[in-house]
């Protein structure tokens, strides 16, 4: 099954964004698998709670100080795409990769992973890549023209729920829409959505009920996250109120006049947090990994293409064809009685047809 699963969010800022995706690669049993630009962490790309039953398939050795890493042309291009987009500034906007630990004698280092990967047990050519952009280019913007319409254009009854939209040419999207509780957002509120994208409209219909049922879970597990953390900083505002606020309120009446300017350069001073920070969970992106693997690979199975065999023709089919078969027969026998004829007599056409003549071949 050819699909993508990804993460999309509405900045304040910057507007839509896609934060991370997931995609399925088929790689041949005759090639090796290139992870050179991904720079995986094996620990986290696999977990023994992980539903979707993978493993890593990133060899790590010691003594270097990157991860040898073995070389194919699948992935050569994914190095170019994850590079111009981690120098996104915007913590909200960009998603937070596993860091990877070298062990160097001189000076042990970390460095932020490209990418993270799941390869099938069950599959040795199936591979789950996550990353923060897909690879190919015509991938990129049909994701970003599902993230457009999914937070801007499409509308769902209160602003969370499961919408199709689509068409031939950008293929056809499913998107659940879900909010997020955040103290530090306008309207204390983010916009998130988790989006599957693929050029089958009838197989993305067929499994339109299990994705609301993941999709759902999967954001209402993000929502009560949330809304831990949001209780805990409120509680913590309610015991600490700030002092500027408390020394400016009887110097400053709360109905000044504020310009938009004002306003919108308030909230600049402040950036905006990461999925990770909001929900308080450093590997909250290897863990939507993992369930995108697992909806991917459950998907694929719930739609296997397969040849099987009819019922047997009972009784009364074969006597209607026997009938049937009889009833042409006659009319065939009446049409050639009224119709034209082939004249035995040499070339002569006298309302019948001329039978034609007959050559064999002479040797010259």
């Amino acid at each position: 099954m050819n699909a993508l699963l990804s993460v999309l969010h509405f900045c304040e800022v910057h507007g839509p964004s896609v934060l991370f995706c997931t995609q399925t690669i088929h790689q041949r049993k005759s090639t090796t698998l290139n992870l050179e630009a991904l720079q995986i962490n094996p620990q986290l790309a696999s977990s023994p709670h992980s539903t979707t039953s993978t493993t890593a398939s990133v060899p790590v050795q010691k003594n270097q100080n990157r991860c040898s890493i073995q070389q194919s042309p699948t992935f050569s291009s994914l190095s170019s795409s994850t590079s111009t987009l981690s120098q996104s500034s915007c913590p909200a906007c960009t998603a937070q990769m596993p860091l990877i630990n070298v062990d160097d004698a001189e000076l042990p280092y970390k460095f932020e992973a490209n990418g993270m990967i799941t390869k099938d047990d069950e599959d040795d050519t199936v591979f789950y890549l996550g990353c923060r952009a897909p690879q190919q280019q015509h991938l990129y913007a049909a994701v970003r023209n599902a993230c457009v319409r999914s937070l801007t254009v499409e509308f769902c009854p209160g602003k969370e729920g499961p919408i199709l939209f689509g068409d031939d040419e950008n293929g056809y999207v499913m998107s659940y829409i879900f909010k997020l509780r955040d103290s530090q957002a306008r309207g204390k509120t983010r916009y998130y959505a988790f989006t599957m994208l693929m050029t089958d409209r009838i197989f993305l219909v067929s499994c339109w009920p299990f994705l609301v049922k993941v999709f759902r879970s999967t954001a209402l597990s993000l929502q009560e996250k949330a809304e831990a953390v949001y209780q805990r900083e409120r509680e913590y505002r309610e015991r600490h109120p700030p002092t500027s606020l408390a020394s400016g309120s009887a110097r400053r009446s709360s109905f000044a006049p504020t310009s938009p300017e004002q306003f919108l350069r308030r909230r600049a001073h402040t950036p905006m947090r990461s999925l990770a920070d909001l929900l308080g969970i450093e590997d909250i992106y290897a863990q939507i990994h993992r369930q995108f693997s697992f909806i991917l690979k459950s998907s694929a199975r719930r739609r296997i293409e397969k040849v099987t065999k009819g019922r047997r023709a009972g009784p009364l089919y074969i006597q209607m064809m026997k009938e049937r078969e009889k009833q042409t027969n006659q009319a065939s026998e009446t049409s050639n009685e009224d119709g034209p004829k082939w004249s035995k007599q040499s070339d002569v056409l006298c309302g019948t047809l001329v039978e034609p003549p007959l050559y064999s071949p002479q040797a010259v």
